[in-house]
């Protein structure tokens, strides 16, 4: 079982691992969205990465809460370290930094 936090309004379906493979053996246009989905997700995180590897990590916030203004208050700080793949101690010396700019 897994825990999920949304930060945007949506919808959860909770399938059995047997009725998954079901569908993914069965209905080609199940499996066919599935496989979208996953090379989707494996484009956006190709493209996070190396945007994050070609900026300092104080762009890479200003970025962030440019284009998500409430992030710091919907999101614990541990997450965001984790998803820009730093320590929390990092995270919280660059936006220290930040606040003094």
């Amino acid at each position: 079982m897994a825990t999920l936090t949304a930060i945007s309004e949506t919808t959860c379906i909770k399938i059995s691992i047997p009725q998954f493979k079901d569908l993914i053996s069965e209905n080609k246009k199940f499996n066919l969205l599935l496989m979208q989905s996953l090379a989707s997700k494996i484009r956006y995180k190709a493209l996070r990465h190396s945007f994050i590897q070609t900026h300092s990590l104080e762009e890479n916030l200003i970025q962030i809460k440019n284009t998500f203004p409430d992030v710091f208050s919907m999101i614990e700080k541990n997450d965001l370290a984790n998803y820009l793949g730093i320590t929390l101690r990092s995270l919280n010396r660059s936006l220290k930094k930040i606040q003094l700019k």
